[in-house]
């Protein structure tokens, strides 16, 4: 299994559609930060609208095809692209539930909306999104509209929007199906079709360089060498070092420290083993080593991180 599958399979990813927005005139959809394991996506079928980050984090406007996902469930604002600064009341809003998903209409029924949007979820394990999920930026837009590429992308987004505009038999479960192929789907086409920055998801674009970092990841614990990782490259170590460091921004043996911080913060969120049970499991044989590297990545101790983020009988269980 290539190593996108794998992270992608060891999510357990479960996808569905449950809205379908037809708006004109002025509107607003204020989206709040949703919890951990919780990933939305917006598809625009038609027209335009603007996405607004809060912070001034992003701003940016979204057009036909282009397929918006916020990995990790940040907060943020869709609405019209014209004057809506200028306009006192957006238009009111319907909502209709008799197909297979729901219907939010600000436009009366015989008048064509300015914008169509599908709005869905990635539900996943959230113990598991360490490496993926992490890895990814706050939102990313994949633009479907042309590339022959994209011609299955574009295919599988015709078929959940038909699918949901009629209620059919089985139509509830087609669209959640195709919406779990979704998932794979954009992620694949965003790192093909764009220009990564350097960084561990900048690996998966190298097959050389995915075998060392799947081995990493399969087993973060074990004494990797650079030369081990080299072999599995089919490269020599020099050559492999300054490829890996080219393409990822990162040396070997910095890239596994930090898929093992990152293992070693989801066990310690979990509060369900103690600090040296944990230095273990990312292969630190000392715990005062494996303190010494967290407290750089993180900040503070192990001990003292998860106590700040696991609850304090959680944490009394695990001592």
């Amino acid at each position: 299994m290539d190593v996108l599958s794998h992270l992608i399979d060891a999510l357990d990813v479960r996808g569905r559609l449950d809205l379908r927005c037809e708006f004109g005139d002025a509107w607003t959809a204020d989206h709040g930060e949703l919890t951990a394991g919780n990933t939305p996506y917006h598809i625009v079928i038609s027209g335009q609208c603007l996405l607004e980050m809060p912070g001034g984090a992003g701003h940016r406007r979204l057009n036909t095809g282009d397929i918006l996902v916020l990995p990790r469930g940040s907060a943020h604002v869709l609405r019209n692209v014209d004057d809506a600064q200028h306009k006192e009341l957006p238009a009111p809003v319907q909502q209709r539930d008799d197909g297979p998903v729901r219907v939010k209409r600000n436009v009366p029924g015989n008048e064509h909306p300015d914008v169509e949007i599908l709005c869905g979820f990635f539900e996943f394990n959230a113990e598991r999104n360490s490496f993926l999920i992490d890895s990814l930026p706050d939102y990313f837009v994949v633009p479907t509209g042309s590339g022959p590429e994209l011609e299955n992308l574009r295919a599988l987004v015709q078929l959940m929007s038909h699918e949901a505009l009629r209620p059919r038999i089985g139509a509830q479960a087609i669209i959640n199906e195709l919406s779990t192929a979704l998932f794979a789907m954009v992620l694949r086409a965003y790192l093909e079709t764009q220009v990564l920055p350097s960084g561990a998801l900048a690996l998966l674009t190298s097959t050389p360089m995915r075998s060392a970092l799947q081995a990493m990841l399969d087993d973060p614990a074990r004494d990797w060498k650079v030369s081990d990782l080299a072999s599995l490259a089919h490269m020599s170590r020099a050559t492999f070092a300054r490829a890996f460091t080219r393409l990822s921004g990162a040396t070997p043996v910095a890239m596994l420290t930090q898929l093992r911080m990152e293992r070693a913060v989801l066990l310690l969120r979990r509060g369900r083993a103690t600090v040296a049970a944990v230095a273990e499991q990312v292969g630190y044989k000392s715990e005062a080593a494996f303190n010494r590297a967290f407290t750089r990545h993180a900040g503070v101790g192990p001990g003292s991180y998860r106590r700040e983020n696991v609850s304090p009988d959680t944490t009394s269980r695990a001592e």
